[in-house]
């Protein structure tokens, strides 16, 4: 691969003739180059921006100017790739005007001094008996113990149920809840060794200890990832209002957010069965890994991105061609922010990505070097704008 070859795939990514794969990763890696100040920002000509680049590449694959040894095709095409995308943020940097980068820089000055700062590990646990505790605001150990489970934060800050000893029999059941607010989030381990990991703005409920022939768990809102510990003679059924998920032991995602306009569940090992029910009556699917339902007035199954729905799971903002409006919703519930909307914004989707602990102006400034969106903020609100 040499420079021109790079050039080329430069030029019908700026013509516009370049496949849907090349234009995700060049505008994917555009985003997370310029937010993390990789490239000169001096560069006032585009072809020196070009050879500051390939330097830039040079440097990285060759560090000690040792000879090139004989590479294999994919990490060739690879190399190709980036080279392309590290090019390509050189040109965009040259013709972005440098007012607006500055201006941008006195934005995440000013709000920083706010106070809106990304999501972390806050829950609220409401036991069996109605006690609230607030999982943020406790120190690690034993925070309770109901019918011989033991409930405890550990020191890393998750919530662990650990059998003291053999369950109570009986079919009485008796329930905890779990909650995330905005700009929360939180890891749970039940009894059998399943984990739940809950993303902001979540509510699950759960028996302290199952019984009888299912496991039985209701995810209320929000969005959940769920890794179930095999027990083939008690399946695991996850409840919500649209739907309900069986499985034997497997490992799948749920966004049923209220303000979403469908209730996704997305499979990445084993299988499930859904169950849901829509406006044209009861129906049921078994998903595959890597497959995705879509409940909303009907159910349908479809290839899942893995990569955009595990994002929150793995601390990221990943946006694949997604809407405007869809990137709000998940930057109002990390951030508790509100969000109004001023002027025609429908129908633009955005690519990119960006760590979920970046300062809320960092996710802006990411999408306004679009130049298709801008953004104010007052208070905790921010306001959308053409």
């Amino acid at each position: 691969m040499n420079k021109d070859s790079v050039e080329q795939l430069i030029d019908r990514y700026l013509a516009g003739t370049c496949t849907s794969k090349e234009r995700t990763l060049i505008e994917r890696f555009y985003m997370d180059e310029v937010l993390n100040r990789k490239l000169p920002e001096n560069i006032t000509d585009p072809i020196h921006a070009k050879d500051a680049m390939w330097k830039v590449i040079s440097a990285q694959v060759n560090p000690n100017h040792t000879p090139k040894k004989k590479k294999t095709l994919n990490l060739y095409r690879n190399i190709a790739a980036v080279a392309a995308v590290l090019i390509t943020v050189g040109l965009v940097l040259y013709f972005y005007p440098q007012n607006k980068i500055n201006k941008t820089e006195q934005v995440v000055k000013q709000n920083r001094a706010i106070g809106i700062n990304p999501g972390g590990n806050k829950a609220t646990l409401t036991l069996s008996n109605g006690e609230q505790i607030i999982l943020n605001e406790v120190d690690s150990g034993v925070l309770a113990n109901q019918f011989g489970v033991v409930i405890r934060k550990t020191k890393d800050g998750q919530l662990a149920y650990n059998p003291a000893r053999e369950y109570l029999l009986g079919d009485d059941l008796s329930y905890n809840t779990i909650s995330t607010p905005n700009g929360g989030q939180y890891q749970v381990t039940l009894p059998d060794g399943t984990s739940i990991w809950l993303n902001a703005a979540t509510t699950v409920r759960f028996p302290i200890r199952f019984a009888g022939k299912q496991r039985n768990v209701s995810l209320v809102t929000g969005e959940a990832y769920f890794e179930v510990a095999k027990n083939k003679k008690m399946p695991f059924r996850v409840s919500s209002e649209k739907q309900v998920i069986e499985v034997l032991g497997t490992h799948f995602n749920i966004n049923n957010y209220a303000d979403e306009t469908s209730l996704k569940t997305t499979l990445l090992e084993g299988s499930v069965r859904v169950l849901a029910q829509t406006g044209t009556g009861k129906r049921n699917v078994i998903l595959k890994p890597g497959e995705q339902s879509v409940v909303a007035t009907e159910l349908k199954v479809e290839k899942a991105d893995l990569e955009e729905v595990m994002a929150w799971k793995n601390n990221r903002f990943t946006f694949n061609s997604m809407p405007l409006e869809g990137i709000m919703r998940q930057i109002s519930r990390w951030y508790n922010v509100d969000i109004e909307y001023k002027g025609g914004i429908s129908g633009k989707e955005f690519t990119g990505t960006i760590s979920r602990y970046a300062n809320v102006t960092q996710v802006l400034n990411m999408l306004e070097l679009t130049n298709l969106v801008h953004f104010k903020i007052k208070e905790r609100r921010i306001i959308v704008m053409p």
